[in-house]
């Protein structure tokens, strides 16, 4: 019993310290409107881009209606592909490194 009990032990320590995290896309999310105020393109990319800065990440806008963003973690990077419109944006991973 003992030794079943050791053996359940560690493998809910070990199952713990997986440290994979599934990386999925967001397709078609709508951007949020308000009752008095309508996005064009160019504000979706305003405020993208602003909260990619507020969250640390690196993004660059490369041609109408699309960003490339990256991410680097310690050794980790994540590339993502930011399309969007004025009213919708979608996030596609690119690559990941670690």
């Amino acid at each position: 019993m003992k030794k079943l009990c050791l053996v359940l032990a560690a493998t809910l320590v070990l199952s713990a310290c997986s440290t994979s995290v599934p990386i999925r896309n967001f397709d078609s999310n709508p951007v949020p409107q308000t009752a008095n105020k309508t996005h064009t393109a160019d504000s979706v990319k305003t405020n993208i881009l602003k909260a990619c800065m507020k969250l640390g990440w690196t993004c660059r806008a490369s041609e109408d209606g699309k960003i490339l963003g990256k991410l680097d973690i310690r050794k980790h990077q994540l590339r993502v592909d930011i399309n969007y419109n004025a009213t919708e944006y979608q996030l596609i991973t690119k690559t990941r490194s670690t």
